[in-house]
């Protein structure tokens, strides 16, 4: 077995997806770029291999790359999240929602608020 090149490439598709759960879980970003020029590189090399990996090898794969991409989906929504909130705070204010007397409701402009500095 010490020919087949199957076995090698797989496992280091599997390493690169095991160090891309590694970044996600911890929240380091930036390091998203480098490795997703690994796994590209070990994809690559796995494609061109003449022997296709064990079907355990594949569902190890499968498994593992389903498991990252759940977690890539997360972060963006959570990002999304953020910025929306961001985005409705800071629509919401420069403006005074009040009600008069016969219930309805009235939106009044007001002053940006302003950052205050303790010294």
């Amino acid at each position: 077995m010490a020919d087949n090149p199957a076995p090698d490439s797989a496992d280091k598709v599997i390493d690169t997806l095991d160090e891309l759960h590694a970044v996600l879980i911890n929240g380091r970003f930036a390091d998203l770029s480098l490795l997703a020029s690994q796994q590209e590189k070990a994809t690559d090399l796995l494609m061109g291999t003449p022997v296709a990996p064990s079907p355990e090898k594949i569902a190890t794969i499968r498994s593992k790359a389903s498991r990252n991409r759940a977690l890539l989906r997360a972060a963006m929504n959570g990002i999304a999240s953020v910025q929306h909130d961001r985005h409705q705070r800071h629509s919401h204010s420069h403006r005074l929602q009040t009600y008069d007397s016969a219930g309805v409701r009235h939106d009044l402009p007001c002053a940006a608020p302003t950052a205050e500095m303790r010294r």
